[in-house]
């Protein structure tokens, strides 16, 4: 789907801050020069690249898996959606368990693997819970209520199935109510 796609590409494309370990100068559409020390604000991609080569270093580019277990205790205690500060949570969280996944592999750590299975466990019952949320107020005919809550990614989604569900209601109902 080339709506999920673009969202995987707005998600590179996000200014992100970044401190700068190596002084690089100048660099073609980037307004402010390089310097080692400095705090520079950069498109996500372009920080990761450079972060390979350790030339920055990116800030709060990844959850925690205690990050995720906190906002799925909040999820349980509120009867309505919570706001999620992060535009692109899901992507987000997705990319900072399959980091963590990465190094837990890499250096052997068993609770360290054992976080990122609980994180996924997290990131799964928090989808559920908002996923029935959204499904509740699709079905009330209620999208605007939670909208304001929800993230990109949520949005999306939401739309696309409240459009497949009109375009079902238009076909074999031949009415939209």
């Amino acid at each position: 789907m080339i709506e999920l796609e673009l969202l995987e590409l707005a998600y590179m494309l996000k200014p992100v801050r970044a401190i700068v370990l190596q002084s690089l100068g100048s660099i073609p559409g980037i307004d402010t020069p390089l310097q080692r020390g400095s705090e520079v604000t950069l498109p996500l991609w372009l920080a990761e690249t450079l972060e390979k080569f350790e030339y920055v270093e990116v800030q709060g580019k990844l959850f925690t898996p205690s990050e995720i277990s906190k906002l799925r205790f909040q999820h349980r205690q509120h009867s309505q959606i919570p706001k999620l500060e992060e535009d692109f949570f899901y992507i987000k969280a997705r990319r900072s368990i399959e980091d963590i996944e990465l190094r837990a592999k890499r250096e052997t750590d068993y609770v360290l693997i054992k976080a990122v299975e609980k994180a996924k466990q997290d990131l799964f019952e928090i989808f559920k819970s908002r996923f029935s949320t959204i499904l509740k107020a699709i079905q009330l005919e209620g999208v605007n209520t939670v909208v304001r809550q929800l993230t990109l990614e949520e949005r999306v989604m939401t739309l696309k199935i409240a459009n497949l569900i009109d375009e079902w209601k238009r076909r074999f109902i031949g009415f939209i109510r």
